[in-house]
C-alpha cells in the first residue's frame, strides 16, 4: 500500500516539476532572447520580457480554479491529463516560434500553456485525497519541493541545451517530460473518489467564493500572505537573470551555471536541513522568520556588485527559504473543508497565478528604464507585507482564532 501511494506520489510531484521546469528554463534565456543586437528579439528590450513572464500565470489564474474545482466534480486524473496535454501542445507552438523568429507566436504558446496547465491546485488536492490528514503537510510540502525543484533544474536546462544545442532545444526536452508524465499519470495514477459539487465551478463564480473564504479570518490570513509571498517570489525570481546579465555581464551558461549552484545548496537544505527544522518547530513560526529573512536576503541581492558576494547570499536565500511555500499550503489545506480541498487549493492556485501576473510587466519597465536592481527592491517590499501578515497571524490572542 505504501510503495503504491509511494508512486502516486512520485507521478503528482513530476507534474508539479513539468509545470514550473518551462518557468525556469526561460531564465538563463534572457540574454539570447531580449538583451543586445544578437538577440533573437533585440527590439523587444526588458518591457516585453516582463509582460511575456506574465502571460502564464495569467492564463493560469483564469484557469486554475476552474480545472482544480472541476477536477471535485469529473475527478482528479481526467483534469492532470488534461492539463499534461495542453503543456504539451505550448511546447511545441513555443518551438515552433523560436524557429520562425514570431514573437507573437512565443506569446500564444505561453497562454496555451498557461490556460491547460494551471494543475497545482489539482494535484495538491490530489495528495490531499490519498494522505491521511495528520500526515498531509508533509506531504504537501513535497509540493514546494517540487516547485522549488523545477525552478532551479529548469535554468540549469535551459543555459546547458541551449548553450550546447539550440534555443529551441529546452523546450523540445520539457516537452518530452511533459508527455512521459502524462502516460505516468494515465498508468500509475487511479481515479480518486468524486467530491460533491453542485455545479461546474466558473471563473464568473470566483468573486464570489474569494468573499466566502476571505470572511474566515483563519483562511483569509494564509491566502494574504501566500499571495504577496508569490508577488516577491515572482519578481525576485523573474528579474535575478536580468540583474546577473546587466550588472555581472553573465551570459546564459553562466547564468545556468549559478542556478546550478544554487540548486545543490537547496538539495542540501530539502534533504538533510529541512526535515530536521520541521520536526523541531511549529511552521507558523518556521514561515514567521523564513519570509522575514527573506525580504532582508532580496535587499542584499540589489545591493551587491561583487561577483564572489553572489554565492553566500545564495545560501542565505536558499535556508531562509527553504520551508516556505510547503508550511503555507499545508495550513491552508488542513484549515480547509476536506469536501473543498479542490476548490480552496484551485484558488489558491488562481491567486498564487494572479500575484505571478502582477509585477513582471512594472518590473520589466523599472528593469528596461532606471535600473536592473530595481525590482528586487519591489520583492523585498512584498516579502515583507507578508511577514506582516505571518506576523499577526501569529500573535492574533487564541480567544479570537476559536471564534473564527
Amino acid at each position: 500500500m505504501r510503495r503504491t501511494i509511494r508512486k502516486q506520489l512520485f507521478v503528482l510531484l513530476l507534474s508539479i516539476f513539468v509545470s514550473t521546469i518551462g518557468v525556469g528554463i526561460m531564465n538563463p534565456l534572457v540574454p539570447q532572447l531580449f538583451s543586445g543586437g544578437q538577440a533573437l528579439f533585440p527590439h523587444a528590450g526588458y518591457g516585453t520580457y516582463g509582460l511575456l513572464v506574465a502571460v502564464f500565470p495569467f492564463c493560469a489564474f483564469c484557469s486554475s480554479f476552474v480545472l482544480a474545482g472541476a477536477s471535485d466534480r469529473y475527478g482528479r486524473k481526467r483534469l492532470l491529463l488534461l492539463s499534461l496535454a495542453g503543456t504539451v501542445v505550448g511546447y511545441l507552438l513555443l518551438i515552433a516560434a523560436l524557429a520562425t523568429r514570431n514573437l507573437l507566436l512565443v506569446f500564444v504558446a505561453r497562454a496555451v500553456d498557461g490556460i491547460t496547465g494551471g494543475n497545482v491546485g489539482i494535484v495538491q488536492a490530489a495528495i490531499a485525497d490519498i494522505t491521511p490528514r495528520d500526515d498531509r503537510s508533509s506531504k504537501l510540502g513535497m509540493v514546494g519541493g517540487a516547485f522549488g525543484l523545477g525552478l532551479i533544474i529548469g535554468p540549469v536546462l535551459g543555459g546547458t541545451l541551449a548553450s550546447s544545442f539550440s534555443l529551441a532545444m529546452p523546450f523540445v526536452f520539457a516537452a518530452g517530460v511533459a508527455a512521459i508524465n502524462a502516460l505516468l499519470v494515465f498508468g500509475y495514477l487511479p481515479e480518486l473518489p468524486l467530491h460533491a459539487a453542485e455545479s461546474l465551478p466558473l471563473l464568473k463564480d470566483m468573486p464570489s467564493h474569494i468573499v466566502r473564504y476571505f470572511s474566515a479570518p483563519k483562511l483569509r490570513n494564509i491566502l494574504t500572505a501566500n499571495f504577496l509571498y508569490n508577488c516577491a517570489m515572482t519578481c525576485f525570481n523573474a528579474f535575478l537573470p536580468v540583474l546577473l546579465v546587466e550588472r555581472f555581464g553573465f551570459g546564459a551558461e553562466q547564468v545556468g551555471l549559478f542556478y546550478g549552484y544554487v540548486g545543490i545548496i537547496y538539495a542540501i537544505n530539502q534533504f538533510i536541513i529541512v526535515p530536521r527544522i520541521d520536526r523541531r518547530f511549529s511552521p507558523k513560526l518556521i514561515l514567521t522568520i523564513g519570509v522575514t529573512a527573506l525580504s532582508c536576503i532580496m535587499l542584499l541581492y540589489a545591493t551587491v556588485f561583487a561577483v564572489p558576494a553572489l554565492f553566500p547570499i545564495a545560501i542565505l536565500f536558499t535556508l531562509a527559504n527553504g520551508t516556505n511555500q510547503a508550511n503555507l499550503v499545508g495550513l491552508l489545506s488542513t484549515t480547509a473543508d476536506p469536501n473543498e480541498q479542490g476548490r480552496v487549493l484551485g484558488l489558491n492556485s488562481s491567486l498564487i497565478s494572479l500575484a505571478q501576473t502582477v509585477l513582471p510587466p512594472l518590473a520589466g519597465l523599472m528593469a528596461a528604464n532606471l535600473a536592473a536592481g530595481l525590482p528586487l527592491f519591489v520583492a523585498a517590499f512584498f516579502m515583507a507585507s507578508a511577514a506582516l501578515v505571518l506576523v499577526a497571524y501569529v500573535f492574533v490572542p487564541r480567544a479570537a482564532r476559536a471564534h473564527a
